[in-house]
């Protein structure tokens, strides 16, 4: 009757109360789509992605599960609270390690935030993946962002020098060894 009368506010608070009552009494479906009308009111309603993130979870939808906690990551970002965009775009690879994409996104969002030594890694776990995948094209594309941050610690190298064996680019790792021994 309220999105009728076109109060979305009360609306969005008994959607709301909705919502909360069935994922208590494990109703997770009926809990989605409540959530789902409340996004439909207010698009960018971050604790509604949250609660839809975490219904994913628990019904083991993992993709659906990981893409809400990639939006709510990117609204964090868009909001400046990088801390809490990391952690989303982190449990968004926990929650399905074999996806390259969300190591991507994860190493692209650390990068920004000057976190390079744990962009690198993740870039590596993305590239790595993509190469197991038989993707080299794309392995190949995330590799040289590796090797534009130029990184120094000596692990990572290692595994840089494994990964670009791996894809066929032993050339390009002679030339990187060469370049940090000038």
């Amino acid at each position: 009757l309220y999105v009728r009368l076109d109060d979305k506010e009360n609306a969005m608070f008994w959607y709301t109360q909705l919502a909360e009552s069935f994922s208590a009494r494990e109703l997770l479906s009926n809990a989605v789509a409540t959530y789902k009308k409340i996004l439909k009111l207010a698009p960018k309603n971050q604790e509604a992605i949250m609660q839809l993130a975490i219904l994913f979870e628990r019904q083991g939808q993992k993709a659906n599960a990981k893409n809400f906690y990639q939006i709510l990551a990117q609204q964090k970002m868009d909001l400046g609270e990088h801390n809490e965009a990391s952690s989303l775009f982190q449990k968004a690879c926990n929650l399905e390690p074999e996806c390259s994409q969300s190591f991507l996104k994860l190493a692209q969002h650390l990068e920004l935030q000057g976190k390079v030594e744990e962009a690198i890694r993740c870039y590596l776990q993305s590239a790595n993946l993509l190469a197991d995948q038989n993707k080299t094209a794309e392995a190949i594309t995330v590799t040289e962002n590796i090797l534009r941050i130029r990184p120094k610690n000596k692990d990572i190298i290692k595994a840089l020098f494994r990964l670009l064996e791996k894809v066929g680019m032993t050339t390009r790792a002679i030339e990187y060894l060469q370049s940090l021994s000038m």
